[in-house]
């Protein structure tokens, strides 16, 4: 558990979940979990992702997914930030979702991540976004302003049905911005969640992409 009041445990499933627990059958599983890990590697490196004692209690931070058709998506399952690389064992299949009754239903041999409800809205959102990524970054979050973030209000916790439609409204506004009204355009969109503590989103067309806005974002509020 945090020590700080102000802080909410990491990893808390906040949505009803229709979880069951078996083998992700899926066909295009070993390449989606190939990508994910090579996009993670590269995160853990940065500590966007991981496990920390001196950080959130201990508690791991961070999850990462793809898209896998239509609405589903593959994502790292909860509380896996400690582990190296993700196998078969670690990752979830979010099948459905709705985020207005807070309901998620997915499968997998671990429960997905508590994040899950953010990264659906996105891919419900833009049907272009292909890949999302939740880091946790102090460097990022607390220099947006000096980065030019939109931002999720401070009063809205993560993992609820207001942050969904946030994230909603904020993923349309940012993209229209764009002048692009259905497609990315190989360009990914970065915003931080004012009310969950050091928490970075990026919604792109690819792991890659929204690997390397983060950590261009990253190196600018370093610089």
């Amino acid at each position: 558990m945090i020590d700080s009041d102000k802080h909410e445990q990491e990893g808390v499933i906040k949505f009803h979940l229709d979880y069951t627990r078996k083998p992700i059958e899926h066909p295009a599983l070993s390449g989606k979990l190939q990508q994910l890990n090579v996009a993670r590697s590269v995160l853990k490196e940065h500590a966007l992702i991981g496990q920390n004692p001196l950080r959130y209690g201990g508690d791991g931070f961070g999850n990462i997914s793809v898209r896998l058709e239509k609405q589903q998506f593959l994502i790292s399952g909860s509380q896996t930030g400690h582990l190296d690389r993700l196998t078969q064992l670690d990752v979830a299949q979010v099948h459905d979702f709705n985020y207005s009754a807070n309901q998620l239903s997915a499968s997998g041999m671990t429960k997905p991540s508590s994040e899950s409800m953010t990264h659906g809205v996105a891919y419900q959102t833009l049907d272009t976004a292909m890949a999302v990524i939740h880091v946790h970054s102090p460097d990022i979050w607390r220099n947006s302003d000096k980065l030019g973030l939109a931002a999720t209000s401070a009063d809205i916790p993560y993992g609820t049905p207001e942050m969904a439609r946030a994230v909603r409204q904020l993923v349309l506004e940012e993209h229209q911005k764009t002048g692009c009204s259905s497609q990315l355009n190989g360009q990914a969109i970065v915003f931080v969640m004012k009310g969950h503590e050091d928490g970075v989103v990026a919604v792109g067309a690819s792991l890659a992409l929204c690997t390397q806005s983060l950590l261009d974002c990253l190196s600018i509020a370093l610089a």
